[in-house]
């Protein structure tokens, strides 16, 4: 069994497993950084440092989850967080078209497909 946090984005569910969620926060704490490259939405301070926000998965959104990988930490712009769940079964191969290196798979649910995040695969793709 696996506890994750859901979120949307654009126009898919995905899921984060909870250990690696450290905070959600509000959009309106981020700050647009100038001259950015792609995808980073913008910086947001946390507990006296800067943060980096990317919107990987959306280019708008309500909330930012501050994401943990060991020491790192990083923001991941989202459209809303959606529930917290926890998920008893296998994780399916990621959908056709949804192959990207950081899709870990999908857990089916009552709900709908949850698409799991590998924050690790995504920090690593960012090079946050």
């Amino acid at each position: 069994m696996t506890t994750v946090v859901c979120f949307r984005a654009a126009e898919d569910e995905y899921a984060v497993a909870v250990e690696h969620v450290r905070e959600i926060c509000s959009h309106e704490t981020l700050r647009p950084l100038a001259g950015a490259r792609p995808g980073v939405a913008g910086l947001l301070l946390d507990q006296g440092g800067l943060l980096t926000v990317f919107a990987t998965l959306a280019t708008d959104g309500d909330h930012v989850l501050i994401l943990e990988r060991g020491d790192r930490a990083f923001g991941l712009l989202v459209g809303e967080v959606t529930r917290v769940v926890t998920v008893d079964g296998q994780l399916g191969e990621p959908p056709r078209g949804r192959e990207h290196d950081y899709i870990a798979g999908v857990f089916s649910t009552g709900g709908g497909p949850l698409l799991l995040i590998d924050v690790d695969a995504l920090d690593e793709r960012l090079g946050s």
